[in-house]
Parts: C-alpha cells; structure tokens; sequence
C-alpha cells in the first residue's frame, strides 16, 4: 500500500517562541507591508540608516525609483547595492549608476538578479519590493525588525555580491 498523505502541521505564530530564538527582536519582529504603504516605509527606512544600506533591486521597478535618497544619504552611511541592467539602457540609467558611484556607492551588476530587499544597519530588513512601486504594480513587502534575520539576509547577500563579481 501507498503511503497516506498527511498534510503538514499549520504553524502557529506565537509571541514567546519569536522571543526565544537567538537575536530576535520582541517589539514587532515582522509586520506586511502593502503597496500603498511601501513608498513612506522605504522613505522612513532610508532616512533611519546610521552606518549601512544594503540595496538588492533590479534597475527598473526597484533602484531608479530610490537613486535620488540613496545619493542624498549621508557620508557616513555605506551604500551597497546589487542591481541588473536597466530594460533599456538610457540616459536615466547610466546618470543614475554615474550618481551612484560619485556618491561612493559599492556597486555590482548581476543579470541573474531577481530578490528585492533592503537591509539597514544589520538590524531591519524589508524583503520582496525595494523600491517605490509604479502605479500600475501591485506590491507587498515583509518589513523585519529582528537583527538575526536582517544579519542572515546580509550574509546572503555577500554570497550574491561575491558571485556577481565573479561573473557569476
């Protein structure tokens, strides 16, 4: 005989097991962010970043809405960003990488880019729309507040970076 399929057990979010796995945050760990929201939590995060953003976001629908903050962010914050090439290469594009790299942004190039996330300084992580959305798009993002995860995306990141810079 076949085995029985049995359905996963339902996961139940419960406030004290997020507390107890290491790293985690206990004031509001994770909250849905919807579109109308998105453009003012990306504003709000950017404006709070003290040491680092870290941006991965296709050119068109992520990084060419956010070049203007980004370039006008502080000195003192470190801008990394991953992006794939613009749909069609035009002026606002190369005025935008140009922009990014006078404002000392460590910046690569992937064509096999397709994650959308920012992190800021190690500690917040906002994962599935970087960037304002278009009238048209209907987007929804996670916005994490938990050091552990925002410093695992990051860990991530570096892997995609290194491979971006490999050409790979």
């Amino acid at each position: 005989d076949a085995p029985i399929y049995q359905p996963a057990p339902a996961v139940i979010y419960s406030k004290a097991a997020a507390e107890a796995i290491p790293g985690a945050s206990s004031a509001a760990p994770a909250r849905l962010v919807g579109e109308r929201d998105l453009p003012s939590v990306v504003t709000q995060l950017l404006r709070e970043a003290r040491g680092e953003v870290i941006v991965v976001a296709p050119w068109n629908g992520g990084l060419d809405s956010l070049v203007r903050d980004l370039v006008l962010m502080p000195p003192g914050v470190a801008l990394r960003i991953i992006t794939r090439r613009a749909t069609v290469e035009d002026e606002a594009w190369h005025r935008g990488l140009h922009d990014l790299r006078r404002r000392n942004a460590d910046l690569v190039i992937s064509p096999f880019l397709h994650t959308r996330c920012i992190i800021v300084d190690g500690q917040k992580l906002l994962l599935g729309a970087a960037g304002a959305p278009v009238a048209v798009s209907k987007e929804m993002a996670l916005l994490v507040n938990d050091a552990g995860l925002a410093n695992e995306a990051r860990l991530n990141v570096g892997r995609l970076w290194q491979e971006a810079r490999d050409g790979r």
